[in-house]
């Protein structure tokens, strides 16, 4: 299981983002599951990725605040793979299966009635696929200061062995094409950038241009004044394969 975005970590207009996790055993028999960090802008490892592991008896559910700080005591930004692998934890039920959310939030600005709240996004799991064209919409930078709304994309790059390069195509509701950039990913390796353009209602293509492995793609918005977001997933592009493809902690 993915789950891209996670932070802990100090972002633009000095915002403290922080990622909370929830993970949920659904099960009837108890379960052992590892999250492990992906950290942004470098290859990453899974035998010798950060990571910790947690005991979840039936139907309980663990929650941690900040879990890259207080759980694994980092600071940054990357991504969560969490595992319940029978290679890892043999003891585990053949159909282990764990359900997992994370918000990455900050204090910042954000106030709802009298009291202060955290603004962010929720982050589901990801679903990755083959497909190498996906598309993202919605996608909007604009304004400046406190005013407006910021733009970012990122992907994970879900092989173990290869690099990947990604094209991004930057464009408007009447499809032209306004800006391109370049994403590379060390495998394992996830990264995210800032909208280059200005966009009201846009939308960013990825092209997988080098490297034949599955990667998730993703953006974010950001408004300016409250510090509340939102966060998107990708999808394929007509003709490409959208079939959903787990993600195998020792496989490529």
């Amino acid at each position: 299981m993915l789950l891209p975005g996670a932070a802990n970590a100090v972002g633009t207009h000095a915002a403290r983002w922080r990622s909370d996790l929830a993970v949920k055993n659904p099960g009837v028999q108890p379960v052992e599951v590892r999250v492990l960090f992906l950290r942004s802008g470098s290859p990453n490892d899974l035998a010798t990725a950060a990571h910790k592991d947690y005991f979840l008896m039936a139907g309980e559910t663990k929650e941690f605040r900040n879990v890259l700080g207080t759980e694994l005591g980092l600071s940054g930004t990357g991504a969560l793979l969490l595992t319940t692998s029978k290679a890892i934890f043999p003891n585990n039920p053949e159909d282990a299966g764990i359900q997992a959310w994370m918000r990455t939030a900050t204090p910042r600005l954000y106030v709802q009635g009298d009291a202060p709240a955290d603004a962010g996004s929720p982050v589901p799991p990801a679903q990755p696929t083959d497909a190498a064209r996906q598309l993202v919409s919605g996608l909007m930078h604009e304004g400046f200061g406190d005013q407006g709304s910021r733009g970012a994309v990122g992907a994970v790059n879900l092989s173990k062995t290869q690099g990947l390069t990604l094209r991004i195509e930057y464009f408007e509701r009447d499809g032209e094409v306004l800006e391109t950039a370049t994403l590379h990913l060390p495998p394992l390796g996830n990264a995210q950038q800032t909208v280059p353009v200005r966009l009201s209602s846009g939308s960013a293509r990825f092209l997988r241009v080098d490297g034949s492995g599955p990667y998730v793609a993703f953006a974010t918005n950001v408004d300016n004044g409250t510090g509340e977001a939102s966060f998107t997933y990708a999808v394929p592009e007509p003709g490409q394969p959208e079939t959903a493809r787990a993600v195998v902690v020792g496989g490529d």
